[in-house]
């Protein structure tokens, strides 16, 4: 019998529910989108009927089990498959990725700092608010493969990272390492048959009247 498939639900675009795709892929958690487009379907039906005190996109439906916020979006797709070594498998391991997914966030703050900034002068604020950031992750990864020297986790929010600015510039290509680390994650063999399949999907990164026109959804 085959495995049920759970629901991974967000509005029409890759956005934050992207790197839970990714992850399903990579671990073999068989899945489903469900695909928001009108936003009074979400807002005025859904939410209200989801069964969490936490209604929020993202979220993961699996049976009658609801899980939101990406971050433990993340942990139940790691848990169902199995797959725990991808959260540490020591404390040491779980200790330098929570510090990595700080940096990682700040990182990302930095950058959607200025994504969603239509005034922004969106090269000076990347530069500005990112790269340093760039650097420091680079000069963390030195000559490993990926950012606790094994894939975890991070790898697939830092993936996601360097693919929005490497569409937008070659801010990842100045840094030898992470466009290596950049294609190492997308040759992987899981990974690489998403990519190329009908499942990725071929919707914007973000909707494009919500970002600077100078970025590249």
């Amino acid at each position: 019998m085959a495995e049920s498939k759970v629901i991974i639900a967000y509005w029409g675009v890759k956005g934050r529910a992207e790197v839970l795709r990714q992850l399903a892929e990579f671990t073999g958690v068989p899945y489903e989108n469900k695909l928001y487009s009108d936003h009074n379907e979400w807002f005025s039906k859904d939410k209200a009927a989801l069964k969490s005190d936490f209604p929020n996109l993202p979220y993961i439906q699996d049976g009658d089990k609801v899980i939101t916020e990406t971050e433990a979006c993340v942990l139940y797709l790691v848990q169902k498959s199995k797959r725990l070594e991808l959260l540490g498998s020591n404390a040491d391991e779980v200790v330098h990725i929570t510090q990595v997914k700080g940096v990682l966030t700040d990182l990302m703050n930095g950058f959607f700092k200025v994504v969603f900034n239509k005034e922004a002068d969106l090269v000076k604020g990347i530069e500005e608010n990112c790269v340093p950031k760039l650097a420091a992750l680079s000069k963390h990864l030195g000559t490993g493969e990926w950012l606790i020297g094994k894939i975890t986790v991070v790898d697939f929010f830092f993936a996601r990272l360097l693919d929005m600015l490497n569409n937008n510039g070659d801010y990842v290509q100045k840094f030898p390492n992470l466009a290596g680390f950049l294609q190492r994650y997308n040759d992987l063999p899981a990974l690489k048959a998403y990519f190329q399949s009908d499942r990725n999907l071929k919707v914007p990164v973000f909707p494009p009247t919500y970002v600077n026109p100078q970025f590249k959804v």
